[in-house]
């Protein structure tokens, strides 16, 4: 093994003839080996792209510095903008509550924005008014309220009616507002007990309530206005909720049916300085609500047919009530008036 290392150290390159192969000479044995340095047969095309894998069938070697060509078809690895094509062009939808792959071939933009839909909860930073007024349909004011947050998060969401007679081809509905209170109020001046109010909402023979308040827990107020029904239904329908208010407003209802205002299954009503005209019921209380009637009163040329009603629930009075024409008031299932 000695004398190896002494053979590889001797190898020398030798000239050879035109015609035969470039390799170095082990001089003590005469063997002809190839080495780095003797190699002649080098390439001299351009290296291939890419491809399917393959053994190649060239003898000659790649240069130390060959350099194979970019595949233009690729992406770069860093994503440079000006290589990107067929970008987006719609909005992006809202976040779903279930993913999909989705069926797109074009990549999304780096700024693109998801909107917020609506049934992510958002919240009021503040006290907010919406103004309303005579000119807009009810549809319009339906798409205002609609709009709204949910969560009042402790502050008050107020409608703001001005003054006005408002012609309503459908009623209002208030529904889900929670943590805070939610008003729809006419002129703040006018807090009596009278039959007439400067900011009306005169509906048509809708076949349901004028206005409903129902569920989330916040607290409903409707005050300082008249509302006109264009037919026997509940001109306020307070529906599943934790407390409410109905204070100096004035009710009119053609026919013998419906309530001025009808309260189911709401823990804590305050009916105060209202006044009631036609229909069958001035107040109502139903299934386990526990409403409060204060200085209330009818109109003596159209009496509903009775002032109060307590079915499985109870009416607290103080002060002046509701007058029925055929009796003041009226219980059935352990309702109490008290």
């Amino acid at each position: 093994m000695a004398g190896e290392g002494t053979r590889i150290n001797a190898l020398t390159e030798t000239t050879t003839p035109a015609g035969t192969d470039n390799m170095a000479v082990d001089t003590p044995t005469g063997v002809r080996r190839a080495t780095v340095n003797t190699v002649r047969n080098l390439a001299t095309a351009a290296p291939g792209m890419d491809g399917a894998a393959a053994v190649g069938a060239s003898a000659k070697a790649a240069r130390e510095d060959h350099i194979h060509p970019t595949d233009t078809s690729r992406m770069p690895a860093t994503h440079p903008a000006s290589a990107i094509t067929g970008l987006g062009d719609t909005t992006p939808a809202a976040v779903a509550e279930t993913g999909a792959i989705g069926a797109s071939t074009k990549p999304a933009r780096q700024d693109h924005v998801h909107p917020i839909p609506s049934w992510i909860a958002r919240r009021l930073t503040g006290n907010v008014t919406v103004d309303l007024n005579p000119s807009m349909p009810a549809a319009q004011m339906q798409a205002l309220i609609d709009a709204q947050y949910k969560d009042l998060n402790g502050y008050a969401l107020t409608f703001q009616l001005a003054n006005g007679l408002y012609s309503m081809a459908a009623k209002l509905s208030f529904i889900g507002f929670y943590a805070g209170s939610l008003r729809l109020q006419g002129n703040p001046a006018e807090t009596g007990l009278t039959a007439d109010k400067l900011a009306a909402l005169q509906f048509a023979a809708l076949g349901s309530e004028g206005i409903l308040m129902s569920g989330g827990g916040a607290e409903y107020v409707v005050r300082y206005l008249k509302i006109i029904m264009g037919d026997a239904n509940n001109a306020v329908y307070l529906l599943n909720s934790t407390r409410a208010h109905m204070v100096a407003a004035s009710i009119a209802i053609p026919g013998s049916t419906g309530s001025g205002v009808q309260v189911n299954a709401v823990a804590s009503v305050n009916v105060s300085n209202s006044y009631f005209a036609g229909g069958g019921y001035g107040i109502t209380s139903l299934s386990g609500s526990n409403v409060m009637s204060i200085n209330n009163a009818s109109d003596p040329a159209n009496l509903p047919l009775y002032g109060l009603r307590a079915s499985s629930a109870i009416i607290y009075k103080n002060g002046t009530q509701p007058a029925g024409s055929i009796a003041n008031e009226a219980t059935a299932y352990g309702g109490l008036i008290l």
